[in-house]
């Protein structure tokens, strides 16, 4: 991602929201069948995509939260995260990539996190150590962090921005978890 991140929002069926993020957003009003139907070629079709996609999932009850929290509320998130995965599969090495996931501001701590690719927009602001988190260059580190790590959770960014193949060819090749 090259500039300042903005919340592109979907509204499905006139009534469920859903939001993912991109650098160049684009407003767009059609239907779901000309949201298929996009080539998905740059950030800003694969954001409309993403976010359309989640309110479908949330419209069909498969998923439930589409919306992204502000102000505070960020980082109450990366706690709830940090205990569902301490409960759910205990104590573990995790390697977090993605802005939003540099919130944690404590629960980092309770994750073991140590290392972060970034993958967003002005990387070098982000290439020192954060909430105890040293961040690393995603074009460069993110090898190594899978390779570290027990567990790798990411935002939904990387799907909108074209860096989810990389990723995912790390996560199975050293047969992480991915979150």
């Amino acid at each position: 991602m090259e500039g300042k991140e903005r919340v592109v929002e979907s509204d499905f069926q006139k009534g469920v929201q859903a939001h993912a993020f991109t650098d160049p957003p684009k407003e767009f009003i059609g239907k779901l069948e000309d949201v298929i139907a996009m080539p998905l070629a740059d950030r800003r079709e694969r954001a409309i995509f993403i976010a359309t996609m989640n309110a479908v999932l949330k419209h069909c009850k498969i998923i439930e939260t589409t919306l992204h929290r502000k102000d505070e509320a960020p980082e109450a998130c990366a706690v709830e995260i940090a205990s569902h995965i301490r409960n759910t599969l205990g104590s573990k090495k995790v390697g977090l990539i993605g802005l939003n996931t540099l919130y944690p501001g404590g629960a980092e701590q309770d994750l073991r996190c140590r290392k972060c690719a970034y993958d967003g927009p002005q990387p070098e602001k982000y290439r020192v150590c954060k909430y105890s988190v040293t961040v690393w260059d995603d074009n460069t580190m993110t090898e190594k962090l899978v390779q570290e790590s027990d567990i790798v959770l990411m935002t939904g960014t990387i799907l909108v921005n074209g860096s989810f193949d990389k990723i995912w060819s790390a996560v199975r090749e050293y047969e992480d978890y991915l979150v």
